[in-house]
């Protein structure tokens, strides 16, 4: 009988391949500024991470390990202004994604990452 793996050894894989461009406008108003734009091409996040039900609140926490902070990848284009100058891939692509795996770290047990499930788009049961 081959041996049961232990609950510390799970792993999950999600994988999604999607053609779809996502761009974010930050367009000024009122005298305000435009700030640019910020397009997504692609994402992959490896992380070591807790998460459970929280049956009270209706969501889903999530805590990542202190010592083995989540790593991030991604190809992002920041454009800045109404000119939309760009912004060296330096710091679009490494220091923006240190820097979100870094504010990601901070969810830890004692202040997990609250993702709220929301319970009112449940299909409820009819009678006939």
């Amino acid at each position: 009988r081959p041996p049961r793996p232990a609950t510390g050894g799970f792993s999950s894989i999600a994988q999604m391949e999607n053609d779809a461009r996502l761009v974010f406008f930050v367009r000024g108003d009122n005298g305000f500024p435009s700030l640019g734009t910020l397009e997504l091409r692609s994402l992959r996040v490896e992380a070591n991470a807790l998460a459970w039900w929280d049956v009270f609140d209706g969501a889903i926490d999530l805590a990542f390990k202190k010592d083995d902070p989540p790593r991030i990848a991604w190809d992002i284009e920041v454009a800045l202004g109404h000119a939309r100058l760009p912004l060296p891939d330096c710091i679009e692509d490494t220091f923006l994604a240190w820097l979100t795996g870094t504010v990601m770290r901070s969810f830890n047990r004692a202040y997990p990452l609250h993702i709220a499930i929301d319970t009112g788009s449940r299909v409820q049961p009819r009678e006939f």
